[in-house]
């Protein structure tokens, strides 16, 4: 009102908002739900029943029965006579199709699986999504069975710029870069960098780029374990401290020779996973490489042998520690395996800087060790003893890939096929784009 009005007024008890305005109708979540371009005549049976076997059709992958398709149509007339809308009765069916453990799960037969199954796994194995109209129609035709039809659709999916979900997802998963950020350092110290130039994205970002390449330029599993080049971007070569011509964008970098980063065990993010936030964890790191590089994780300790603890006090190195626990009979067998290779990373700091000593009057630290019978003194000399046991990789690699595919543990006949795999991937060098093609052709990913 005017400052100075002092005629009647008009009191506003409530209002309503609606909204957001759809510019355009019907909205394109409505298409998504009704699977059409039009408003349909929801005051006829057959439009009621074609929606009906559409969404339950998509909703399980799979042909719907008449007995399954009748149970949703009896329960939309239901919610009909309830509501007086077959909107809303529309909404609480899919909501219960939706509920439905043929929704949640992926139903698989034992055995060689049918095409709709297979088009399942194909799809959610590369996409993480349900397959689309194409591989569809080729299992309605059953035409995905054909080795050539499905060998053309796994290159199709390869290509396709959503087969980037299999990187984000398997490499996540394999790496455990999902524990990145939950042992933060602390924000004031020596590791306040950590808080500087988003460096926490920055090292996931090179590991699953690192990833990436590795894969679509099919390149050698290998380079996994050593390699002169990474990815970085202006954060990640200030703290690893090599010369950089860029900004936050990440590129390729050819590493000089000799160089401590070749390799997953030189990039941030494992090194940080791999620590507390407070203090690297040799033995950690040492397990780290054992079970997700090699594929022979040590067995857990006896429930009667204490858990390691630090000396804080600064008086013990990790490794003067590591020997004394090692004294304990039940810990060396383990120890012996897991300990010379953590304690090769130890010239890592807790957020995967380079460093000489632990301390600046600290004692030097010592990067040599032993593995499986050869010795090293330095970590890219572990880098070139990991990059000789391709083969182990190839076999560690292939059976966490298949058990990805699957969901599940590999059993006996399982690993026979890994082994063969892995076999013969050295006719190519052991390349990673040649190696996922094969497990996705061979009886791995076509059996249940």
């Amino acid at each position: 009102l005017p400052k100075n009005y002092r005629g009647p007024g008009v009191e506003i008890a409530s209002f309503t908002i609606e909204g957001p305005l759809d510019l355009e109708w019907p909205p394109a979540t409505y298409k998504t739900i009704f699977h059409t371009d039009e408003i349909p005549d929801f005051d006829k049976a057959k439009v009621r029943a074609d929606l009906i076997k559409k969404f339950v059709t998509r909703a399980y992958r799979r042909p719907v029965k008449e007995a399954e398709l009748q149970d949703y149509q009896i329960y939309l007339n239901q919610q009909h006579r309830k509501t007086g809308s077959w909107h809303e009765a529309f909404i609480k069916t899919f909501a219960a199709v939706m509920s439905s453990p043929d929704f949640l799960y992926i139903k698989e037969p034992i055995g060689e699986l049918p095409p709709f199954a297979l088009a399942n796994r194909l799809s959610y194995f590369l996409w993480s999504a349900m397959p689309d109209l194409e591989l569809f129609k080729l299992a309605y035709t059953e035409d995905l069975l054909t080795p050539e039809v499905y060998a053309a659709q796994i290159d199709r999916l390869i290509e396709d710029p959503r087969s980037s979900e299999f990187v984000n997802r398997f490499a996540t998963q394999w790496l455990s870069l999902d524990v990145l950020g939950t042992m933060r350092p602390g924000t004031k110290g020596p590791y306040k960098a950590y808080y500087k130039g988003r460096y926490e994205s920055a090292i996931r970002t090179e590991t699953l780029t690192y990833f990436r390449h590795i894969l679509f330029e099919n390149q050698p599993i290998g380079d996994f374990l050593d390699s002169d080049y990474t990815f970085l971007n202006n954060t990640l070569a200030q703290a690893y401290d090599i010369p950089f011509k860029g900004d936050a964008a990440f590129k390729k970098v050819t590493l000089p020779e000799g160089s401590i980063r070749g390799g997953l065990l030189g990039h941030g993010s494992i090194l940080s996973l791999t620590s507390n936030g407070v203090e690297t964890l040799p033995v950690t790191r040492g397990h780290w490489v054992l079970d997700e590089l090699l594929g022979i994780p040590p067995p857990p300790p006896p429930e009667e042998v204490p858990a390691l603890v630090p000396d804080l006090s600064g008086v013990d190195t990790p490794r003067a520690q590591l020997v004394r626990h090692r004294e304990d009979p039940s810990c060396f067998e383990c120890h012996k395996q897991m300990d010379p290779i953590g304690l090769a990373l130890e010239n890592f700091d807790v957020i995967g800087r380079y460093r000489e000593k632990y301390e600046k009057r600290g004692p030097k630290i010592d990067p040599a060790g032993e593995i499986k019978g050869s010795t090293f003194k330095t970590l890219p000399k572990l880098r070139k003893l990991l990059r000789a046991r391709e083969h182990e990789f190839a076999i560690s690699l292939t059976s966490k890939i298949a058990e990805y595919a699957k969901g599940r543990k590999l059993n006996r006949n399982d690993l026979e096929l890994v082994e063969q795999i892995a076999t013969q991937a050295k006719a190519d060098d052991y390349r990673f784009r040649s190696l996922l093609r094969r497990i996705l052709m061979s009886k791995l990913m076509r059996n249940r």
